[in-house]
C-alpha cells in the first residue's frame, strides 16, 4: 500500500476482515467446473 501511495488506515477494515473473518484457503481457484465443461464438451455442469 505504501509503495502505491495508498493510506493504510483507509483499508484497516479490510485487513481486519482478512485477519478475523475469512478462513484460510489453499488458493485452489482454477475453475474446476469450467475446466470440466471444456474437457467433456458440456455447455453446463
Amino acid at each position: 500500500m505504501l509503495a502505491t501511495g495508498e493510506e493504510p488506515s483507509r483499508f484497516r477494515w479490510y485487513m481486519e476482515m482478512l485477519k478475523d473473518d475469512i478462513t484460510p484457503s489453499v488458493g485452489f481457484g482454477i475453475g474446476v467446473q469450467r475446466q470440466a465443461m471444456f474437457v467433456c464438451g458440456f455447455e453446463a455442469v
